[in-house]
């Protein structure tokens, strides 16, 4: 698997590499912590994450300001004079040599997260501002969203796109299940409720935001929302499918509540939930730490 991505900043020549490390087949175990394989990518680029597949090859996730140069060239629709910020994704092969890439470019700009594998798919979410060209989207005009896709890990072809349309909302994270289900974590700087469509809160208090977990099939229909009611800055930037449930993560500055009015955490701080996978029912708070000078 994957054994880990970093960002590395040298601040001297206001230079940006990322820098992709992993773990590959060996012919006999490797000693803890050695370093496999490891591969420059690019110069000026966000590598935010990278997932692998079965055959070895990894599909590497992130942004960057144009222009965008990976290891099999120039992305075009990144170019100099873009004065946004493009995401990409890209398929390389165990020793980094490019197989695809691809832009995600949109009117402004655009935030890739890390992707998962989700069924024969690659998915990646993030948040875009405008238009997104990557998904075709027509005229007319779009604010800033947070979104969700599916991928070709073969190619790169985007086989389905979805906003989340959540006001003010960001995503934080993805996970995936053994069944192809999807589960998007993310947060609103507004206090937002969830009814076929969000809408405004009823009674929120001056400050509330709104936490957030979607799940969506592979085919990227969605199936279930969660939310979690407290005051910004909120962050839920933890998720994973584990066993029949998934666990889900976050921190309030104030105190956290759950869509059914239960009090989740009664001060500032974090909070774990269990939710049932097949039908978005809350299990049980697993855990709160009171930290409120710095929730996140």
């Amino acid at each position: 698997g994957l054994g880990d991505v970093y960002k590395r900043q040298n601040t001297s020549v206001a230079a940006l590499t990322a820098v992709v490390v992993g773990r590959g087949a060996a012919a006999r175990p490797a000693p803890a912590a050695s370093v496999v394989r490891a591969f420059t990518l690019a110069g000026g680029v966000m590598v935010e994450g990278a997932v692998e597949l079965p055959d070895g090859d990894l599909i590497v996730a992130g942004h960057g300001a144009p222009p965008i140069a990976l290891r099999g060239g120039a992305l075009p629709e990144c170019a100099a004079d873009v004065r946004l910020r493009c995401g990409f994704l890209a398929r390389v092969s165990p020793t980094g040599e490019q197989r695809w890439a691809r832009a995600l470019r949109a009117d402004a700009d655009v935030t890739v997260h890390a992707p998962v594998l989700a069924g024969d798919l690659v998915i990646a979410a993030g948040d875009v501002a405008g238009r997104a060209w990557f998904a075709d989207e027509g005229a007319g005009p779009r604010g800033r969203d947070a979104f969700v896709a599916g991928f070709d890990p073969a190619d790169g072809t985007l086989r389905w796109f979805r906003r989340l349309a959540a006001p003010g909302g960001h995503v934080r994270a993805v996970a995936a299940d053994p069944d192809g289900g999807i589960y998007v974590s993310g947060d609103a700087d507004q206090a937002l409720a969830w009814d076929r469509g969000w809408r405004p809160a009823v009674g929120a208090a001056p400050g509330d935001g709104t936490g957030f977990l979607i799940a969506f099939d592979a085919a990227g229909a969605q199936r279930w929302i969660q939310t979690v009611a407290g005051q910004v800055p909120m962050r839920f930037q933890a998720v994973a499918a584990v066993g029949d449930q998934v666990l889900w993560g976050g921190a309030s500055q104030g105190p956290a509540r759950a869509a059914d009015g239960v009090t989740l955490a009664a001060t500032a701080g974090s909070v774990v939930l269990a939710i049932d996978r097949a039908s978005g029912q809350r299990r049980l708070s697993l855990i709160h730490i009171s930290e409120p000078t710095r929730p996140y």
